[in-house]
């Protein structure tokens, strides 16, 4: 026997007991050495028991296992599993005279030489490997991979992929297969599909494969009569793996499935003799049996292998989440039915039962106890203590807050430093935690890593990458401090610039072009460079070259003009992204060459484009095109009418202040006809322009078309036109009745332009009859309206019609003759 106590009362030393003997109760010659240091310890120990092995002596129960491998199947099967867990060298020659003469404890046996790691088991690894029978191949395989096979491995991966449906290997090897989008595959699948697919993509081996098991798992039919096997194959995979994260999804998604389904019964083929029988399939009995084999891993890894305890463990529990719960009871808490998590959190509490048959967590007594002062109630808490990062990975991940406080209380107790040395994305994690506490020390340990004069970069990057709004308000506080110091890295810009946060990505992308011109022209000069190749690639999602985009087209025009051609340029506009077309169209007006290469009809074309930029450098070389804009300014047409309104206005201005002289009579009439105030307004001062030199037969004709157009505003240019005509001249004909009569009868009217209506009617029917037949109804119905002003005006008027002209009728009559 080899024992290590404390030298008391040295706590720093310690003492070693060697003692001989056939079993404990017959050891004799003991024998005390030391004391000695930590150091010191490991290596005496390691002494002691070599010089024990060379006498003839094994290690405590190991000659009884190997006793036990001459048993019944059952007694093999069990003696293997022990073996495989104390990994002793010795147990290997006896385990392959085993696996010669093995029945159904075949795999148990493959499985602890897999364990041990010795060579000699090689060879009949890869034979169990190819067996069609899934146990006896898992079993293989998992042996290969801890034989660290890798030609082995090699083929039974691509046994694997053979049997993988076609759409899921596309899935797997596609250029961003994620493990979200292999599982969405997975889970289409027919139901007789899924298992084998799940278990066959598991056995490849790699992070991709497992990240979509566990991201499948919370989504399957555990309880599906072709699924629940290979989920238990799964299992029995992650078990010999030591795969603590596959481990924990499995395990907590049976405990899940069995707090739902009691299980069924189907007619299922055999794999050891190929008979169909019908067969219980996740019945309660199977159920219990997992659970209980999920804590009895987890005991034995405390026990063998105590430094993998903690990590197991925590990815138990960081998967247990609200819905887990139940309603408590007088008898039962809320997580009695969460039985791995009672093991691991309240294995050693005094105030919980087990109710054995059921895996029942109960009230001991009659009521619930609080828990008292100093004690701590979990499992194996010294193996906690010796891997605190399995705290970090629980205020990280987990969704309880009982498993929060059980994190936090550790924290508190004894390793806050854990916290201090843990990886900047489990701190960013803790922001998003159930437990307002967690949360808390995550925003203190954030601030405390932070230093504005020397920032961690990736824990920006990080933070960048999360996306959620309370992460993204702090990092943004933090990126303004710090951007002196990240905009003088490349990588770390272009990193912070591809945040999938849009508003984060807006707001980096100001705070570069602020820092940029400070920084040297080297550095400008190899950020445009990146940037130049990544605007040329497509996005991965939509939005992702706008930060880019924006930094380029505001403080790195002048770097990326050599590196892009116009044939580039006309690529970009052709085939990339909306941020890739903006900053070609920044780059366009920098090149004098596009007006000829592109045709100033086009180029005016693209002065309507959606990207602001492009409109902005089509404005610019429209501008270096004026002489020849002076001989046709045609082109400039279309984009009086652009929808948006920067297009317009230049336009328009270009149009009034440069190019008047060229425009026509034909051309205002055009802009006239126009829906769009600014443009009528052009057109009217071009048509008034021209006024001085015009016909009464062409102000006519003007008119005549202008009172056809269903605008007001047109309507009131007509009026004006008539209205410049000399008195000498008015003349009414029917088309003008309408407009007139709108001008009269307006509710709003100018009064000017209502005045000048009335001595429009006025002097036109006193010219000649055919004129005042036309107006003398019109006055008649106006001078209704009572007015008083106009009344009066009109009154005078019908009267003057009515002299002049006795035989026409109105609403007016004369009583009596004039006086004298």
């Amino acid at each position: 026997m080899l024992r290590a106590e404390p030298a008391w009362p040295r706590e720093d030393l310690f003492t070693l007991l060697v003692a001989r003997g056939k079993t404990r109760k017959t050891l004799r010659q003991a024998t005390l050495l030391g004391p000695f240091d930590a150091a010191e310890l490991t290596a005496r120990m390691d002494a002691e028991a070599q010089a024990l092995r060379g006498e003839g002596f094994l290690p405590g129960g190991l000659e009884a296992r190997i006793q036990a491998l001459q048993g019944t199947p059952r007694e093999r099967a069990l003696a293997a599993v022990r073996l495989g867990w104390r990994r002793d060298p010795a147990a290997v020659e006896p385990l392959l005279q085993a696996f010669s003469t093995a029945g159904f404890e075949r795999s148990a046996v493959l499985d602890a030489l897999g364990l041990i790691g010795d060579g000699r088991a090689l060879s009949v690894a890869r034979a169990e490997a190819e067996k069609k029978l899934l146990s006896r191949r898992r079993s293989g395989v998992e042996a290969l991979r801890n034989l660290d096979d890798a030609e082995g491995l090699v083929l039974a991966r691509g046994r694997a992929l053979d049997r993988l449906p076609d759409e899921v290997r596309l899935a797997l090897e596609a250029p961003v297969a994620t493990a979200e989008s292999v599982a969405a595959v997975l889970l289409a699948l027919p139901v007789k599909e899924k298992g084998l697919a799940l278990d066959s993509l598991y056995e490849l081996g790699t992070p991709l494969a497992a990240s979509t098991v566990i991201a499948a798992l919370p989504k399957l039919e555990l309880a599906a009569p072709h699924v629940w096997r290979y989920v238990k194959s799964v299992l029995k995979r992650s078990l010999l793996r030591r795969d603590a994260p596959v481990f924990g999804a499995v395990a907590h998604a049976i405990e899940r499935a069995a707090r739902k389904t009691p299980g069924t019964q189907a007619e299922l083929k055999s794999g050891l003799d190929g008979s169909v029988r019908k067969t219980a399939v996740f019945r309660r009995l199977t159920q219990i049996y997992v659970m209980r084999l999920s804590w009895r891993h987890l005991r034995d890894l405390a026990r063998y292998e105590p430094g993998r305890y903690a990590e197991a463990a925590a990815e138990v529990l960081a998967r247990y989440g609200p819905e887990d719960t139940t309603e408590p009871t007088a008898i039962a808490g809320s997580l009695s039915t969460c039985h791995l998590l009672h093991r691991i959190l309240l294995g050693r509490s005094e105030r919980f039962e087990l109710e054995r048959s059921a895996l029942l967590h109960r009230v001991r007594g009659k009521k619930p106890s609080a828990l008292k002062k100093g004690v701590r109630e979990e499992s194996y808490p010294e193996l906690w203590d010796a891997s605190p990062g399995a705290y970090i990975r629980l205020l990280a991940a987990g969704r309880l807050r009982e498993v929060h406080e059980f994190a936090l209380t550790a924290v508190k107790r004894a390793h806050r430093s854990a916290v201090e040395t843990a990886a900047a994305a489990d701190i960013v994690a803790f922001l998003s935690a159930p437990h307002e506490e967690t949360v808390e020390l995550g925003l203190i340990e954030l601030n405390r890593r932070f230093d504005p004069r020397a920032p961690d970069l990736e824990l920006l990057q990080a933070l960048a990458k999360d996306g959620r709004p309370a992460v993204r308000e702090q990092t943004l506080r933090w990126l303004e401090l710090a951007a002196p110091v990240w905009t003088r890295n490349v990588e770390r810009t272009l990193a912070l610039l591809d945040s999938k946060d849009g508003l984060l990505r807006e707001a980096v992308a100001n705070l570069a072009v602020a820092e940029l011109p400070e920084a040297g022209a080297e550095l400008r000069q190899a950020l445009a460079e990146r940037i130049a190749r990544l605007l040329v690639a497509k996005e991965t999602e939509p939005g992702q070259h706008d930060g880019l985009a924006r930094v380029a087209s505001l403080a790195l025009l002048d770097e990326l003009t050599p590196l892009m051609s116009l044939d580039d340029l006309i690529v970009l506009f052709a085939t990339g992204s909306s941020g890739a077309r903006s900053v070609a169209g920044a780059l366009l007006g920098r090149h004098p060459e596009a007006l000829d290469a592109i045709g100033l009809s086009r180029l005016a074309a693209l002065g309507s484009h959606e990207v602001a930029s492009l409109r902005e450098s089509v404005r610019a070389l429209l501008l270096s095109a004026l002489p020849a804009l002076r001989l046709d300014p045609s082109p400039l047409f279309a984009l009086v009418e652009s929808e948006w309104p920067d297009a317009r206005t230049f336009a328009l201005d270009l149009l009034r202040s440069e190019l008047a002289p060229s425009l026509g009579r034909a051309v205002a009439l055009g802009f006239l006809d126009s829906r769009r105030p600014e443009v009528q307004r052009l057109g009217r001062d071009l048509l008034y322009r021209d006024v001085p030199s015009l016909s009464p037969h062409e102000i006519d004709s003007i008119v005549d078309r202008l009172v056809q157009h269903p605008d007001r505003a047109v309507h009131a240019v007509a009026l004006e036109l008539l209205l410049l005509a000399p008195e000498s001249e008015r003349t009414l004909r029917p088309e003008l009745l309408p407009l007139l009569r709108g001008t009269l009868f307006d509710l709003t009217p100018q009064r000017a332009t209502k005045r000048g209506v009335l001595a429009l009617l006025r002097s036109a029917a006193l010219r000649d009859e055919a004129s005042a037949r036309l107006a003398a109804p019109l006055l008649s119905d106006f001078v209704g309206t009572k007015g008083r002003l106009d009344f009066e005006e009109t009154i005078a008027t019908l009267v003057e019609i009515r002299l002049a002209y006795p035989g026409l009728a109105n609403r007016l009559q004369l009583v009596g003759g004039p006086t004298a």
